[in-house]
């Protein structure tokens, strides 16, 4: 699906723009697309996506998600900025569940 699209669907799954965040680039130097969080008391899921202009046999429309769980910035900062207890296993678990429940069809591809 297109940004716009997927943007929707983040905004009814309940996550919001991630207002401070490091601007980020994939394997192929490519710049993301949108940073997105949802969170509870002191954690956080971040998602970025990118567009897939610059990856290998991407179909127009495809969209490039990685994800991870960590400390909220904005109620600590330093083991945030220092990715304390960072965890990529369940940040892509949440964003696997919400793509499930949103009924989005996707690929899963193993980081390597």
């Amino acid at each position: 699906m297109h940004e716009e699209e997927f943007e929707r669907v983040l905004d009814n799954a309940g996550y919001e723009r991630n207002p401070l965040a490091w601007l980020k680039r994939n394997s192929e130097r490519e710049i993301e697309e949108g940073s997105w969080r949802t969170y509870d008391d002191k954690m956080q899921t971040h998602l970025v996506f990118y567009d897939g202009e610059k990856a290998p046999n991407a179909n127009t429309g495809e969209l490039f998600i990685y994800a991870h769980y960590e400390y909220r910035w904005d109620v600590h900062p330093w083991k945030h900025l220092v990715g304390e207890d960072v965890s990529y296993k369940d940040g892509v678990e949440e964003v696997r569940k919400m793509l499930q429940d949103e009924g989005i069809n996707y690929d899963f591809i193993q980081p390597g």
